[in-house]
Order: structure tokens, then sequence, then C-alpha cells
């Protein structure tokens, strides 16, 4: 992605705010800015990391990085803007390992919530070109949105291909510079090993479903590197009842618990990273219980018109079957929760993802639901974090984009951060109390973002 000049075209095309290091503050509730060099000042930094949290320093970002973390009390560098940061607390910008791209304008929103950077799981093939032109006016600073990594079609759902048609896609896909692909259910193994193959062969990362065709432990051990849901492992491994099995199925089915050490231990081994999405299962039992509520929130009306007009009558509460659904998630979710905190303990990379804009799952919003539910299933508010910051970026330059450096707040590395009012560590549901965020060293205000949230906003691109 072109984000190392997103900085330098978003501060010429802003205006340019005056500043001195001895100049008074702003606060950092009514303050915007895209100078090239700020100095948030006066914030308590999370580091998820051997550091701990830096209590009462000041973070110096130039051009889309972070120069320097200043102690309290050290000399401040001349000729920047200077936020102050009231003593609120700095983590890095959150990262969606699982979204789908459907318009340019609901990027903006991911922002709103701290959402700096999202994975885009599947990209059908009219939409590509608006999926590469977003991302190109996005990377030069012409449209405000968080950054976007991204798959071409998914195979096999959105584009079929033949053994002898996989080098000339994985081309294809290179060209337009995206980042990895996405394998499906009913993808055949041939087709499956030469796209692991030949997209390993390239740098690209495999990213998708359990394919229903051939074993689980076939998939492990034969290249997959992110697991798309942790409901797969339901579906496959646990042989959970698919949709043509929903007529028989009873409230005392349950799954073999005994088979979760070894599947995740194979999964350990293999170096697989899993994207729980716990907020898919929770959020269509809450459709089923009330889907008036679940759609009558503030954020619904900041939805793209596409999507809104799809949500009330196209949602999981409306399939056939629906009781007999709604009985699979109350007994799936357990499993899920367990597997999740399982494999915390085992060590395996677990990557906050959402699925958004499927029915309930807002963008933006629904991360952090995520980080809330896997604080629930077991894991510490630290290590639900880490699997919307570090671990994301760790993903990233396992799987996508070998010179990241996101989700971090270390020196030379991408001034992606959010201003929150708590400290997350205490009460993970202080990620959502944003103070401002910035991405690529420009900085917006919670005022600011408020607007991105706009109409306006989802009826025109959203520009500096």
């Amino acid at each position: 992605m072109l984000r190392t000049f997103c900085a330098l075209f978003a501060s010429l095309a802003a205006v340019l705010c005056s500043s001195a290091a001895s100049a008074q503050p702003r606060s950092a509730e009514t303050y915007a800015t895209s100078s090239p060099r700020t100095l948030i000042r006066n914030v308590n930094v999370v580091t998820l990391d051997q550091r701990g949290v830096l209590q009462g320093v000041s973070v110096v970002t130039n051009r889309g990085r972070i120069e320097a973390i200043l102690q309290h009390g050290a000399r401040e560098p001349a000729n920047v803007t200077v936020i102050d940061g009231q003593g609120n607390y700095l983590i890095p910008g959150l990262i969606d390992a699982h979204m789908h791209f459907q318009n340019p304008n609901e990027l903006a929103g991911y922002l709103r919530y701290g959402v700096t950077t999202v994975f885009s799981l599947g990209t059908p093939d009219p939409m590509l070109t608006s999926l590469l032109e977003t991302r190109r006016r996005i990377a030069s600073g012409e449209l405000i949105g968080a950054h976007l990594y991204a798959t071409g079609p998914i195979i096999p759902q959105n584009r079929a291909l033949t053994v002898d048609q996989v080098e000339p896609f994985l081309d294809e896909m290179q060209r337009d510079g995206l980042e990895y692909i996405k394998v499906y259910n009913e993808i055949p193994q041939p087709v499956f090993d030469a796209l692991v193959a030949g997209a390993h062969r390239r740098g690209m990362g495999v990213f998708g479903h359990m394919p229903r065709r051939f074993p689980p432990e076939y998939t492990i051990t034969h290249g997959l590197n992110v697991l798309a849901h942790m409901e797969e492992l339901f579906f496959t491994t646990f042989q959970g009842p698919r949709d043509a099995q929903l007529p028989d199925l009873t409230p005392d089915w349950t799954p073999d618990y005994s088979k979760v050490d070894p599947i995740l231990d194979l999964i350990a081994a293999n170096h697989v990273a899993i994207v729980p999405n716990l907020v898919a299962s929770f959020n269509f039992q809450s459709l089923w219980a009330d889907e008036g509520r679940m759609l009558a929130t503030p954020d619904f009306q900041n939805l793209e018109p596409d999507v809104a007009a799809e949500w009330p009558g196209q949602n999981y509460s409306h399939r056939n079957l629906i009781e007999k659904r709604m009985l699979r998630e109350q007994l799936k979710y357990p499993l899920l929760r367990l597997l999740t905190y399982r494999a915390q303990q085992k060590g395996i990379l677990l990557l906050a993802g959402t699925d958004a804009p499927i029915p309930a799952m807002y963008p933006g919003r629904s991360l952090h639901e995520e980080l809330r539910l896997l604080a629930a299933a077991g894991l510490t508010n630290e290590q639900a974090l880490r699997a919307a910051t570090i671990n994301g970026g760790e993903a990233a330059r396992r799987f996508v984009d070998h010179n990241a450096c996101i989700g971090v707040i270390q020196v030379r590395c991408e001034a992606d951060l959010v201003l929150v009012r708590g400290n997350p560590l205490d009460d993970i549901r202080h990620t959502q109390e944003i103070v401002g965020v910035m991405t690529d060293g420009r900085y917006y205000t919670r005022e600011t973002l408020d607007r991105l949230a706009e109409p306006r906003c989802n009826h025109e691109p959203c520009r500096p």
C-alpha cells in the first residue's frame, strides 16, 4: 500500500494550522491537525509489550510515522503542532481482520471507531475497480478512511477456477496489488493445492473457510494461513449440523469436546492464525431476540443506503427454519468461546474480526463488541486488545504486507493511534471512549470523527 506518502498528501490537501512547541496547546477534544510533525503531549501510552503503560509521556509523529516517545520533562522539538492529550490513554490503531469492502464511504466510518486498518476478505469482480481506486485515493490522502488490505474474488464462490487457471489468476491479483487470497467451502483439493503453492511462492497469504471436500487436518497442514471464522471448526472437526440437517436438530446435540485440544494443537503447530468472529454468532442471536432494538441504533442511520435497505428484510432472523438456526447458534456459541479460550492458552495468533457489514455487524462498532466478547470468553483485557492491534500487525507482516509496522506504538512505525479516556487494560470497554484518532500522522478530533458518520459523508466521498 502507498502509505508512505499519505500524510504528505493529506497535509497539502488541508488548511495548515500554525504551531510551535512553545504555543499554547489545543485540547484534543476540539483540535484537528494535518501538520507533518505533531506532538501529542501528556498521554499514557498502552504499549502492550514489556514496556507496559508509559505514564505521562509525549509522542512525536512526523509524516505518518512515530518519530519519538519523550519522557515527562524531556525537551520537546520545535516547530510542531501540539495536541494536549490531557492524561488520556493512547493505544495503537485498531485492526479489523475480517470485513468486506462494499463502497468507499464506509471506510471513514471505521475511523470513527478507532479502526485504522481493515482486511477485506473477498472482492467480487464487479467491485474490484472501485476497491482499487478507493485504496489509491485513501493512500494518497484524497479520501478519509481506514487503510484497506484486500483479496480479489473468493475462490470458488466468486470465481471458479481449474488448476490450469490458477497461475494466471494469481498473476492478475498480484498485478492489481492485492495482498492475499481467500478460499471457500466447495473448493476442490487440487485447486486448493495449486492456489496455496502459487500464492506462497508470490509471498501472498491464504485466508479462508475450512473447505468441506477434504478433511480440516489437510487444510491446516497444507498451507492455510488464516482461518476466517472459528465456526469453521464447528462445521468440520466437530461435524456441527449443516443446513440440510437442521430439521432433525434437537437441544441435546453436543459436540465431542475431546477434539478440542487435538485440533488446536495441530493449528498451533502449523502456525495458522484464527479470527474467532464471536460477534457474528452473538449478534445473530440478538437479532432473533429483538430485531427492532438491533436495527434502531444511531449507527443504522449511518449505514450506506444499499446496506441499510438490505438489513431489515434480509438479515439472519428472516431465514427459513429460523427456530432451528437459533438453536444451532445457541449450541454453537459455547464451543466457540471454549475454542477461543483454549487457542489463546496454546499461543495461537488470534485476530479480531467482525465480518461487517453483514446484518447487525455495524462497521467499526462491531469490533468493540468483538473485544468485549473475547474478554467474556476468558481472555484478559490485554489479550483481547492485542487481538485487534499487535496480533493484527503480526498477521499483516506474515501474510499480507511484509513491510507493515502497524498495531504497535513504536518509533519508526505507522502513526496510527487512538486516544481514549480510560485504560482498556482495566476495562476493555474503554476502547470505545474515543477522544481522537490519528492515521498516517493526521489527527481527527471527536467532533470531526462524528462528522464522518453524518449522512452527507455517506452520500459523497468524505474528504480531508
